[in-house]
């Protein structure tokens, strides 16, 4: 039962145009083999050849006498075989009609799919069974491979494309050829992780995917060195890599606010009560009845010694008030705080209150929620003014620990709610600037004093989780901010700074937030708008870790060479590009400072900094007054000529949920009145923390 419709017959006709072709090849072939054998045959004759080589030229025609005979019969049966094609007697629409169709010994073929032109398989029937023997497409199966082939303009570039016209596969006539993910070519070679090239000097570089380059190679100029602007680049990029691999996600055991009740403590000494403080500016609750504080004041009723909740053990809306300097404390008037005295130690506006109100500000925003009763804060606040880090450890003879902070959380555990979970998400703490000068009590030595405080962070983790029953799987997020500024002592290698430094870098649950000498302040304490302004920063960390679960680093050094009188000093930066802004240390208009806060000595002393400028985004140059003689140290922000301050930043442009403010009559010194901040966000750029670095000499 022959298939007779046009498509089988397109098909045929293209089969058996093959196959004559083919027998016409044979035919040439044996046509060639025969004149091929009388020529030889003549050549031997004329040529007087020996006998020997006259019968071996008759064999090589005997030979080519056979192979003409057999072209001749591969051209027949290619003949027979286009003939038997040709008119379409061998196509059959299944197997049973073609053994039907067929005699034992020979072949047919039948359709497949519902197009006949798809393709078709060819069998032998053998005895009546049909064996499978061949496969060939048809013109349908073609025309789809040639819809996916094409060749652009002067056949300079081939593409195999799908049928949406993404790119399978490309070649290129000087040999390239490759996908759009990995090509290898004449003058690139590239994947999706970096690429070779030569740029415009001849130099051959790798390129990471987001357009970094890295020399390979010298420029072609003799010398082989590497071009000492594309040295700048390829630290950039590292610096930059660096940073980004800073950002990973923070532990799954880090805590985060899934309790009915969550607990904020702030512990420390003076800056972190809000020491000086006043006036307070935060006096209008942010979420009512969501965010808390124990009693009517977070600090409670007394600044140091047993701990009690001021006003009794109630929860009232979170506010910062500013307190009496007696025992018990109350909250003062508005009027009552316009009349302190210059210097007065009032405890006001601190830290925390700021930092809880931006950083569920940036909660709310993020799970698109106006409010959130069903996850309340509580924020508590039981430093103690004027302490060293053993002072405030548990077990200390001054009883703070125990009489502050864990009588503070068993009576907040008290007061909540039969059936209610309450647990400790978030420690911040400020201090210790005691520890900075001997003559406090307190060691000096920065490794000493890192035990001390990892110990001590330690055991408030675990020791909130055993008085309020829950988070013993989990560890608190600490929230660090570094102390410096005019405590700063340059006597211990400014190391109680770079203990903070080293803790951040070491503790996954440890966050340094930065530091506080670029805002306002009162000399020895922050200004009001000040301990606000820190407060935003924390703020903004606590959102990136307990919501966004994204680790935090502050801006610091990563290393430094020294190469003459050309120091470079790579910097790791949580935004963007780093930049010189002023800081308002004893509440001035701003100050930028010499060299910006650099210092650099040797073993001859002090080396002069003839110019402070940015070498690349992550890289800061000083141009030194001479070479070093030894291995110069780079400090930043230290005692010497800059009494812990700087002006080294990153371009971090996140906005602020406050205003700096200033109201004249209510006991703000004027000199806060600043125009070029008043009735701004505070600048949230991230200034760098103090530190002391080596640099290596090349």
């Amino acid at each position: 039962m022959a298939l007779t419709d046009s498509q089988s017959a397109k098909q045929s006709a293209t089969i058996a145009e093959n196959a004559a072709a083919e027998a016409k090849s044979y035919a040439d072939l044996a046509a060639k083999s025969e004149d091929f054998s009388k020529q030889s045959e003549q050549s031997a004759i004329n040529a007087g050849l020996s006998a020997a080589a006259a019968e071996e030229s008759r064999i090589l025609a005997d030979e080519a006498a056979t192979n003409a005979q057999s072209y001749a019969d591969s051209a027949a049966t290619s003949a027979e075989q286009a003939e038997g094609y040709g008119d379409n007697k061998y196509t059959f629409p299944d197997i049973t009609s073609g053994l039907a169709g067929t005699v034992s010994g020979q072949y047919f073929r039948v359709p497949q799919g519902s197009d006949s032109e798809d393709s078709f398989l060819y069998y032998l029937n053998n005895s009546g069974v049909a064996e499978e023997s061949a496969s060939a497409p048809g013109t349908a199966a073609l025309d789809k491979v040639l819809e996916i082939i094409s060749t652009k303009e002067l056949e300079q570039l081939g593409v195999l494309r799908d049928q949406f016209g993404w790119l399978y596969f490309k070649w290129l006539r000087d040999g390239g050829f490759g996908s759009g993910n990995v090509f290898m070519g004449a003058e690139i070679i590239k994947n999706n992780i970096l690429s070779i090239t030569a740029n415009d000097s001849g130099t051959v570089v790798f390129k990471d995917p987001f357009g970094w380059v890295y020399p390979l190679t010298g420029t072609n100029n003799g010398g082989g060195g590497s071009d000492p602007e594309e040295e700048i680049k390829i630290r950039d990029t590292q610096n930059k890599l660096y940073a980004e691999n800073l950002k990973s996600e923070v532990s799954f055991d880090i805590a985060s606010p899934v309790y009915d009740y969550n607990i904020i403590v702030s512990y420390g000494q003076s800056i972190s009560t809000g020491y000086e403080g006043w006036p307070a500016l935060t006096k209008v609750a942010r979420e009512v009845n969501n965010l808390i504080m124990f009693g009517q004041s977070v600090r409670g009723a007394t600044r140091a010694g047993t701990y009690s909740a001021l006003g009794g053990n109630t929860f009232n809306d979170m506010i910062s008030v500013v307190q009496s300097t007696t025992t018990p404390t109350t909250i003062l008037s508005d009027a009552d705080v316009a009349l302190l005295a210059r210097g007065a130690s009032n405890e006001g506006e601190d830290m925390m209150v700021g930092a809880i109100n931006f950083w569920r500000a940036q909660q709310l925003k993020m799970r698109a929620l106006s409010s959130d009763p069903t996850r309340k804060i509580i924020g508590l606040n039981v430093g103690v003014a004027g302490m060293t880090v053993e002072q405030l450890s548990k077990g200390a003879s001054t009883g703070h620990y125990e009489n502050r902070f864990m009588k503070a959380l068993t009576d907040i555990k008290a007061s909540i709610p039969s059936g209610k979970t309450v647990g400790l998400v978030g420690i911040i703490y400020v201090g210790n600037e005691y520890n900075y000068d001997a003559a406090w009590g307190g060691t000096t030595d920065k490794d000493a004093y890192k035990v001390l405080l990892r110990t001590l962070l330690t055991n408030m983790s675990t020791d909130a989780a055993t008085i309020l029953g829950f988070g013993a799987t989990e560890r608190p997020a600490k929230f660090t901010v570094q102390p410096g500024a005019s405590y700063t002592r340059d006597a211990t290698n400014m190391s109680i700074g770079n203990a903070h430094v080293e803790l951040s870098n070491e503790n996954d649950d440890i966050f340094l937030c930065g530091t506080y000498y670029q805002v306002t302040d009162k000399a020895n304490h922050l200004s009001p708008n000040g301990y606000r302004w820190v407060g935003q920063k924390v703020g903004q960390v606590m959102h990136q870790v307990l919501d966004r679960r994204i680790n935090w680093f502050p801006t610091q050094a990563i290393s430094a060479t020294c190469e003459g009188t050309n120091l470079l000093l790579d910097l790791a930066l949580p935004k963007s590009a780093a930049a010189f802004a002023p800081a308002y240390y004893l509440t001035t208009g701003g100050t930028i400072y010499p060299n910006k806060g650099f210092r650099v000595t040797d073993s001859s002393g002090q080396i002069d900094i003839a110019e402070t400028t940015y070498a690349a985004d992550t890289i800061a140059r000083l141009t030194l007054s001479r070479a070093p003689v030894s291995t110069p140290t780079v400090w930043y922000a230290p005692q010497t000529t800059y009494n812990g301050n700087g002006n080294v930043c990153d371009s971090d442009n996140t906005k602020s949920l406050y205003l700096y403010e200033y109201h004249a009559g209510t006991g703000q010194y004027p000199e806060e009145d600043i125009p070029a901040l008043v009735d701004k966000p505070y600048d949230l750029r991230n200034f760098s923390v103090a530190y002391t670095i080596q640099a290596e000499m090349i």
